[in-house]
């Protein structure tokens, strides 16, 4: 995998436009050490795993993420909320993940 490189993102919640920054490897979406990220009415397409949770949360709705390797990959310790989104790809997960399927999700 590559390098981890920071992105900046306009959050699209309100007319604030508040500024977020994403951290990025390769083409996957990764959220460590705590942090918790927000996709919602997203599309994410990775030709590898398109979202990683290492030790943090991660929240999506009403969005498409699709994974050539995997849609999801979930260590120990990682928390996931997902509602009303489709997952294109097999999802990885430790045991000790946790995945609250909130209703709405497709798996393909």
């Amino acid at each position: 995998m590559s390098e981890p490189r920071t992105v900046q993102r306009v959050c699209p919640f309100c007319e604030a436009t508040c500024g977020l920054s994403v951290t990025v490897e390769g083409d996957a979406i990764v959220a460590r050490s705590g942090c918790e990220i927000h996709l919602t009415n997203s599309q994410i397409v990775a030709s590898g795993t398109a979202i990683i949770v290492q030790d943090a949360t991660v929240h999506v709705g009403n969005s498409t993420v699709q994974g050539g390797e995997a849609s999801i990959d979930a260590a120990p310790n990682a928390k996931l909320f997902l509602q009303n989104s489709q997952f294109v790809g097999i999802s990885r997960r430790d045991a000790q993940a946790k995945f609250t399927d909130q209703g709405g999700n497709t798996w393909r």
